[in-house]
Formats: C-alpha cells, structure tokens, sequence
C-alpha cells in the first residue's frame, strides 16, 4: 500500500532506506535526554510555543523549545541556578537536515548571562539547548 510508511522514521528500501525528517527531531531528543532527569514544564504565553527543560543528576540542562508559529520569535528561558554554561543550540529546521543520517551539528554556543538564555526560535522549528556532550 501507497500510504503504509508514511510516518516512519526510514523510507522504503525504493528510496534507499533514507533517513525521513522526524527521524532528525527524534534522534534530538533521545541524544540529549537521560532517563531520570528532572523535569521542569515552562510556562509559555502564546500558544505557538513550547518547551520543556530537563537537567540530569550530575546538574546538566536540556531545554527543548518549539516554535509552531509561521514568524520567528524571541524566546528568554531563566534557569533555577547559576552557573550554566556550555550551551549548544541544536536547530531541526527545514531545509537545514543532514541527508546522511548523522545528529544534526550545533548550529552555535549559546550565552547563559544571569540565569537567562535568550535566542530566537526560528519559525515553525524545533531548538534543542544542551550543555550534555
């Protein structure tokens, strides 16, 4: 049938088993999650947005946002606790998606001044924030 793997991860073996988009969101969040880590939900205002922070016991961050908006858009995130750093900013975004399967790179380092993290998310995107190698 035409329509049997159209949400999988893996294209048809016709397509040469490629790698589909969500298997880059995914490969994201399971790259920089940890079981057992804290959760702390965030609290957004506009209802084209979300996210979640996770830090791991030995007090490492993850913050996955979403922007589901068709404009990008300004986000600033104030952590519990000082002294964050090593931030990397992970961008699932289209057109921007390895095509070999690999984890997509660290787009940029991301300042953590005052507990703040601020970045524009860009429009209908997924960011994941991480200081876990």
């Amino acid at each position: 049938p035409k329509y049997l793997m159209q949400y999988g991860l893996w294209a048809y073996k016709t397509e040469g088993w490629r790698c589909r988009p969500a298997y880059y969101a995914y490969s994201l969040m399971t790259h920089f999650t940890e079981r057992g880590m804290d959760i702390f939900p965030v609290e957004l205002q506009d209802d084209n947005f979300s996210a979640t922070a996770l830090r791991n016991s030995d007090g490492k961050w993850t913050l996955i946002a979403v922007n589901s908006g068709n404009f990008a858009a300004d986000m600033s995130f104030v952590f519990p606790e000082n002294e964050i750093s090593g931030m990397k900013a992970y961008v699932y975004e289209d057109g921007s998606l390895p095509d070999d399967g690999s984890l997509i790179p660290a787009k940029e380092e991301v300042a953590v001044t005052s507990r703040t993290l601020n970045y524009e998310l860009p429009a209908q995107s997924v960011v994941v924030f991480s200081n876990l190698e």
